[in-house]
């Protein structure tokens, strides 16, 4: 995960973006495309605690190209897509952790980016709260994006899916959505 969202650099092999091969890029290009290319939900949220939903939401947006004009547009946006408008000023440290998780997934979409990144985002959930995760970011794909989902638990990739790819004991294989 860390390889494909660009948060890694010392690996073999080869990894191209865009026709170019990944090593190609400069650090300040590699910066650009984490903003704009990927989202990522990270297992255990990432946020800043002591900061209101607004300010989590709002990281990603410091680094775009986004003019500051429109940053409650889009977190408000962001926050909608996620069922937490009325939490906008609230912190971070009051939120369950269903809420915090979606706090995270509103941060990983306000750019609208082309790839999901999701590190298990639903392992620290119960049931009722894994389903309206999951339904939040398969409701963000169409054909132009892509969702790269880390699980162990098999369940959860199994909604909306083109092709699931599975590595499993270090051999990777490509397996049927309906599999």
């Amino acid at each position: 995960m860390n390889t494909i969202g660009l948060l890694d650099r010392g690996y073999t092999g080869n990894y191209y973006i865009d026709g170019k091969s990944a090593k190609e890029y400069s650090h300040k290009e590699q910066a650009l495309m984490r903003n704009k290319i990927f989202g990522y939900i990270f297992q255990e949220y990432a946020l800043l605690e002591s900061e209101s939903v607004y300010d989590n939401v709002k990281v990603p947006l410091l680094y775009s190209d986004v003019k500051k004009n429109m940053y409650r547009e889009y977190i408000e946006e962001s926050l909608s897509q996620v069922g937490l408008s009325d939490m906008i000023n609230k912190k971070v440290k009051y939120l369950s952790g269903g809420e915090r998780q979606r706090v995270a997934i509103a941060r990983a979409l306000v750019n609208k980016p082309r790839v999901i990144l999701a590190d298990e985002p639903t392992g620290s959930l119960d049931s009722k709260n894994r389903k309206q995760v999951l339904d939040i970011i398969y409701n963000y794909l169409d054909a132009t994006k892509i969702l790269v989902f880390v699980t162990h638990d098999p369940e959860n990739n199994r909604r909306g899916s083109q092709q699931i790819v599975k590595l499993d004991k270090g051999r990777l294989s490509v397996l049927n959505a309906s599999a």
